[in-house]
């Protein structure tokens, strides 16, 4: 149950306070979960100008939860949380500008400089979009350098796709100088975290892949991991 004292200070209008009951509603602690009144706290909230509550009510527009799914909406509460720092919102709005549609015009360029800013700030995911669009060359100029650079960057966060790709860039020497020892830890690193396509790299590597030794005990130790992922 919430305490009676959280409760008065948020009808007391204590933003902090209004906060804390949204997300208690939002997961269901202290309180049986629902995403209706968390959202209507979280309106309350961002009403009083708490940038923390506007990105939940930009997240709520955005996923349909607890309100019915408006993008126009998400993109206008999501903007000033974005402008000041908030990396969810940041990265939300590259989605927004990466995909296009529901009155929101694509814009890989504007979509790169949202993930960028998100990334910089250290958001692990944004990172993965960035590297990859350094890699491909959307919405800014292609460079391997820049791309390996941020997805080491995502990688030391722990996300599990930027340790692949930055062990794939390692192995391949690609954007940085090949480096098999790092290479291997960083997918084996993603691949325990279950990410089949660090497995199917290590499985190539083991196999001789870019001048790696062959393994073939490892080879089988990832190849039998891969196909439980495919069962």
């Amino acid at each position: 149950m919430l305490s009676q004292n959280l409760l008065d200070r948020a009808i007391a209008n204590d933003t902090e306070a209004i906060y804390q009951v949204g997300c208690c509603y939002g997961s269901g602690t202290d309180v049986e979960q629902d995403d209706e009144t968390a959202f209507q706290w979280f309106m309350k909230g961002a009403g009083l100008g708490d940038l923390r509550a506007k990105q939940k009510v930009g997240w709520a527009y955005y996923s349909g939860s607890g309100v019915e799914q408006d993008y126009s909406q998400a993109l206008q509460w999501l903007s000033e949380p974005a402008e000041q720092g908030d990396v969810l919102a940041q990265d939300l709005l590259g989605w927004f500008y990466q995909s296009g549609g529901d009155g929101v015009e694509k814009n890989e360029k504007a979509a790169f400089e949202w993930f960028r800013k998100a990334a910089d700030n250290g958001y692990a995911n944004s990172c993965r979009m960035v590297a990859s669009a350094y890699e491909e060359g959307s919405g800014t100029e292609k460079s391997l350098e820049q791309a390996f650079f941020y997805y080491l960057k995502g990688a030391e966060e722990g996300d599990d796709g930027c340790q692949c790709e930055a062990g794939r860039m390692y192995l391949n020497g690609e954007g940085v100088a090949k480096n098999d020892s790092e290479a291997e830890r960083l997918l084996r690193s993603s691949a325990a975290q279950g990410y089949p396509q660090a497995m199917n790299y290590l499985c190539h590597m083991f196999l001789g892949a870019s001048g790696h030794a062959i393994d073939l005990e490892m080879f089988n130790q990832y190849y039998e991991q891969l196909k439980k992922t495919r069962e």
